[in-house]
């Protein structure tokens, strides 16, 4: 710095530059549509609906449709939900990874998890997972303060770190309430669905509090939410993972 408290423009670049991929960076072997979240860069996905709003058709056609990720995992899907066996929807789900399937969220299996990745990992035999939670947020706390479902919890604060880079990474949690979300698993978040079906003021007014200014304000929040809602099983996807946000609308329309 000069003596008129002006930086030297000769002084050396102090721009934050991009960290270059390490050498055990792994290829995608599937090229995902870009109007979907994308397993390879990482995300934790909530999935926001009411009963019968199609979350778990929603769910089917992401884990089993080509076009979207049907090719992305083989073995490497766990699923945790109270209705895998008497749900005509997921019974997909629980044909393809049976032995990963639970009725009942533990902690247990979160950490079987975690140390099998970090096994895998180690030994090179890496590729990926993903973490499917439906409907089970009576058995996480919304507060962050509380040992319940606490290991989920934390695993979502890093689960990227239990892959290689550029193998896929999945979270998905399905719930009908928003706010009996965990907060930190909501702030962690990298994309929401929100259905079309949720016709609640309070519901609805928490979706807005929550992800309106990423969106340009409440009256484009709600402008978008009225497009949803037009018609049955309609999906409003933001993608918070982009600066600014990005919006789509059934994977077809980008609103915003």
């Amino acid at each position: 710095m000069n003596k008129d408290n002006k930086f030297d423009i000769s002084a050396p670049d102090v721009s934050i530059m991009p960290v270059k991929e390490p050498d055990c960076f792994v290829k995608p072997k599937v090229q995902i549509h870009p109007m979907i979240p994308n397993p390879y860069e990482g995300e934790m996905i909530l999935i926001i609906g009411c009963i019968r709003a199609g979350k778990s058709t929603l769910i089917a056609n992401l884990l089993h449709q080509k076009a979207l990720w049907g090719d992305v995992w083989d073995d490497e899907v766990t699923i945790i939900s109270n209705t895998i066996k008497n749900c005509a929807v997921s019974r997909f789900n629980l044909e393809r990874w049976g032995d990963n399937c639970f009725e009942l969220y533990d902690d247990q299996i979160i950490h079987n998890l975690r140390k099998s990745q970090e096994e895998k990992k180690a030994s090179g035999h890496d590729n990926g997972f993903c973490l499917l939670l439906d409907d089970i947020c009576g058995s996480i706390a919304t507060s962050s303060n509380s040992r319940k479902g606490r290991e989920v919890v934390n695993f979502c604060t890093r689960f990227r770190h239990y892959t290689a880079r550029g193998n896929p990474c999945m979270i998905m949690l399905s719930n009908q309430k928003f706010l009996d979300i965990s907060t930190i698993m909501r702030a962690n978040a990298t994309g929401v669905f929100i259905s079309g079906a949720i016709k609640n003021k309070k519901e609805l007014q928490s979706l807005e509090e929550e992800y309106g200014d990423a969106v340009g304000g409440s009256a484009s929040f709600n402008e978008m939410i009225k497009r949803n809602q037009e018609k049955p099983y309609s999906w409003l996807y933001l993608r918070l993972s982009k600066s600014p946000c990005e919006v789509y609308l059934n994977f077809k329309e980008r609103l915003y």
